[in-house]
């Protein structure tokens, strides 16, 4: 018995279909980094892509969108980790440091922006989890992340983590 496709569409010769349409954010870039046309052995060029789609993020939060702030978010993660590898093995040692440090300018508010989303749509867990994330790989003293971790801990009802993670704050906010 022959396998037949019926009615599944046609890609029109003039269309793109590499061209990421607008999503009614503003962004259009592809949710999967290794499908973008980005050069990603040009660390401006990623760290210029991460940056707006930080901005859009931080746009849909305002606008009250957390799960739309939360794709950008991590989108803007994604791109970041994708950074070609020869960069680091080929750069100078301190234009590598300059770039991990200007990469955290966007890594960072995104884990902390990420777990405010998730403490306003009452995840918890994920709100722990990516201020873990901030605490145990970039800043062990974030104080922005040591407070959403206590909030998260305090909106799960464990008071004793709650209150270790509050004095662990070195401003005690």
């Amino acid at each position: 018995m022959p396998c037949v496709i019926a009615d599944c569409g046609e890609v029109l010769a003039e269309e793109d279909i590499m061209t990421v349409k607008d999503d009614g954010t503003g962004d259009t870039y592809s949710d999967h980094p290794e499908e973008s046309n980005v050069q990603f052995t040009k660390f401006s060029e990623v760290f210029e892509v991460a940056e707006k789609i930080k901005t859009i993020g931080n746009e849909q939060f305002k606008l009250g969108n957390y799960e739309v702030a939360l794709k950008k978010y991590f989108k803007a993660i994604r791109y970041l980790e994708h950074i070609d590898s020869n960069i680091s093995s080929s750069s100078d040692n301190e234009d590598n440091k300059n770039d991990k440090e200007k990469a955290m300018t966007v890594v960072l508010p995104c884990y902390l922006n990420s777990a405010a989303c998730y403490l306003k749509l009452k995840n918890y867990e994920e709100a722990v989890t990516n201020c873990s994330e901030v605490l145990d790989h970039y800043e062990k003293s974030n104080v922005k992340a040591l407070f959403r971790r206590g909030q998260a801990y305090s909106s799960l009802r464990d008071f004793d983590k709650a209150l270790v993670t509050y004095f662990l704050n070195p401003r005690g906010v």
